[in-house]
């Protein structure tokens, strides 16, 4: 019985959303590979709004970037641990490829 309370419990915490239905809503894909290196990190905030979704899209590199050979890692961390935070969509590139291409919301 407890454990049932438990699973409903934490379905009823945190509503399913297009990320998925945790708490956490992280985006990883890849693998490390020896020899690899941190290219790219930011943190991107949006401004919260009552009545309508805010959304963006981030392309790495932008025009005036460096070129790779190829990405074989990336990491798009959920900074609010509370289900309230941000979802990111891999929208093109990725692992494999020389660019990455996300819609965040």
């Amino acid at each position: 019985f407890l454990l049932i309370l438990g699973i409903s419990a934490s379905v009823w915490a945190y509503p399913k959303t297009e990320c998925g239905s945790g708490p956490v809503h992280n985006l990883v894909q890849g693998r490390w590979e020896p020899g690899g290196r941190l290219l790219f990190t930011t943190r991107v905030k949006m401004p919260k709004s009552f009545f309508r979704v805010q959304s963006y899209d981030f392309e790495w590199p932008n025009s005036s970037g460096v070129i790779f050979d190829h990405i074989t890692r990336f990491e798009v961390l959920d900074q609010l641990h509370d289900g309230s935070g941000g979802c990111a969509f891999l929208s093109g590139g990725g692992p494999g490829t020389n660019f990455l291409k996300f819609h965040l919301f």
